[in-house]
């Protein structure tokens, strides 16, 4: 497991820089690959924008697939700024959580000076980018106006011991994304996504740390009863994406 770890936690799917700009034509202008800061860059019309939100997505696939949600964060006036990770989408490179962290506060800080004040950066993770946007959060020099953690978990750790009880998954884990050490250090509003049949963390982890995050400060759950861990997101409409951002 320890020398296989890295296969087993990140499972990234490949794309052309061309291919992707040629998925994005059609969207607004000043819509772009930021290959500096590493995201996808969606953009409301000038007279709507109130804000801009960053996604980090899960440890599968690349940010690409999360494209089509621009519609929602537009509608609510919000940039989309969708964070690429090492060796996923059009990006080379290794993965790991110090690398993944490191980048994601350097996007943050890029995002969070071209953003007019007082309009608000939203800081938003699902599932793997929960425990990357709960850091940026906790590090940030300013800290961001909300957290947004869809399907999270307390730590790699206590996921990967469920699974692999057998183990002592604390030695051989290098990347924990331990969100129970750095909730507590973020003291502005969090909102949460909980999945009543979440099959791969599980459901007891989110709602561990939704009651830490209630005891730091304020915090508001979307609870989505009858879905597994990825089905809630077709489903969420733009009235229940304003509920997790407002």
């Amino acid at each position: 497991m320890y020398a296989q770890q890295g296969q087993l936690l990140y499972r990234p799917e490949q794309h052309s820089v061309p291919d992707l700009l040629a998925a994005m034509s059609d969207l607004p202008v000043g819509s772009g690959v930021d290959t500096e800061h590493h995201a996808i860059v969606t953009e409301p019309p000038p007279s709507a924008s109130r804000g801009t939100v960053i996604f980090y997505h899960g440890n599968s696939g690349h940010a690409w697939k999360y494209l089509p949600y621009y519609r929602h964060f537009h509608a609510l006036g919000y940039r989309l700024v969708l964070a690429e990770y090492p060796g996923f989408g059009w990006r080379d490179g290794q993965p790991t959580e110090a690398h993944m962290v490191r980048e994601a506060l350097a996007l943050y800080e890029h995002w969070r000076e071209r953003t007019p004040s007082p309009q608000p950066v939203i800081l938003l993770g699902k599932s793997l980018g929960t425990g990357v946007a709960t850091q940026v959060a906790a590090q940030a020099r300013v800290p961001p106006s909300k957290l947004v953690l869809l399907t999270p978990f307390r730590s790699i750790t206590e996921v990967a011991a469920n699974k692999y009880w057998m183990l002592p998954v604390s030695w051989l884990l290098k990347d924990t994304f331990a969100s129970d050490q750095y909730l507590p250090r973020y003291a502005g509003p969090v909102s949460i996504l909980l999945a009543g049949r979440d099959e791969v963390v599980g459901t007891s982890t989110g709602q561990q740390l939704l009651e830490l995050a209630r005891q730091r400060g304020p915090t508001t759950l979307l609870l989505r009863d009858e879905d597994d861990h990825n089905s809630w997101m077709p489903l969420l409409t733009t009235q229940e994406w304003q509920q997790l951002l407002h």
